[in-house]
């Protein structure tokens, strides 16, 4: 199986490097890139470890947090973080509902299994 990744270098000249060592030895970028990744892997021994157990579900920290955004949504003048389509786009913004934080920014719509 194949997957794809986009890299972002924030320093040019670190790309610019990579492209060099890559025409000098006549392969693909993708390649260093590729055994590059593998060697830190293999050095920090990723895939090694057992998976790490779920933890519960710490339901006081939960409604703690609950309280919190709700205290947040009721502050005068506070802007509704969930209305993202109003931020993206500037659709109309959409009155919460009495679940406040539960509000999800997507319109209604059926469901079509075909």
């Amino acid at each position: 199986m194949s997957a794809r990744l986009t890299v972002v270098f924030d320093e040019p000249e670190l790309y610019r490097r990579l492209k060099v060592q890559a025409a000098q030895e006549g392969i693909p970028m993708k390649s260093i890139i590729q055994a590059a990744v593998a060697e830190y892997l293999e050095r920090a021994g990723a895939g090694d470890a057992a998976p790490a157990e779920a933890r519960p579900l710490d339901w006081e920290r939960w409604d703690q947090f609950q309280a919190e955004l709700d205290a947040i949504a009721d502050e005068p003048g506070s802007e509704d973080a969930s209305d993202i389509k109003h931020q993206l786009y500037g659709q109309p913004r959409r009155e919460l509902s009495p679940q406040g934080w539960r509000y999800v920014a997507e319109e209604e719509a059926e469901y079509d299994a075909r």
